[in-house]
């Protein structure tokens, strides 16, 4: 995992190793967030993650298939959510679980 804190979209970079229960889902994926100011005021820091850190990401896939995302939001191990896209309504997207 690769977490950029950056401006003007912060980044996760994700690799899905062969073997994920889900074939399609193989790959090294850029899941997009907001502005670190929009992220900064839903809880997000740039220490949020770190290379190892497991995670589980819900994100509304690209349209043409390639492997990347609009987050919606991200679960960390404690179980606590952290919220991107507030303007969606909460329907979920495709998960993901990566490190």
């Amino acid at each position: 995992m690769e977490y950029r804190w950056e401006n003007p979209h912060t980044h996760i970079i994700v690799k899905v190793d062969p073997g994920a229960a889900d074939s399609s889902t193989v790959g090294t994926w850029d899941i997009e967030g907001g502005s670190t100011n929009i992220m900064g005021r839903q809880g997000w820091t740039r220490a949020t993650f770190k290379a190892g850190d497991h995670v589980k990401l819900v994100a509304h896939p690209m349209k043409d298939g390639t492997k990347g995302a609009s987050l919606f939001y991200a679960q960390l191990q404690d179980g606590k959510r952290l919220y991107h896209d507030i303007a969606r309504p909460k329907t979920e997207g495709a998960t993901a679980s990566a490190q």
